[in-house]
């Protein structure tokens, strides 16, 4: 799943924990780390402005 904006972190997290792996795009640097800190689930992996396609 691409969750793009992720913002804190809240719909990742969720999907994630409906089993699938996801790709949150977060360009704030300060939002992500937070967002990255607050979900430190392992089925997510975070990026700052770059967009996998």
């Amino acid at each position: 799943m691409l969750d793009i904006g992720a913002g804190s972190g809240r719909d990742a997290a969720w999907l994630a924990e409906q089993g699938h792996d996801v790709v949150a795009v977060e360009p704030a640097a300060e939002l992500r780390q937070e967002a990255q800190r607050r979900h430190p689930d392992e089925w997510i992996s975070w990026l700052g402005n770059m967009v996998p396609i």
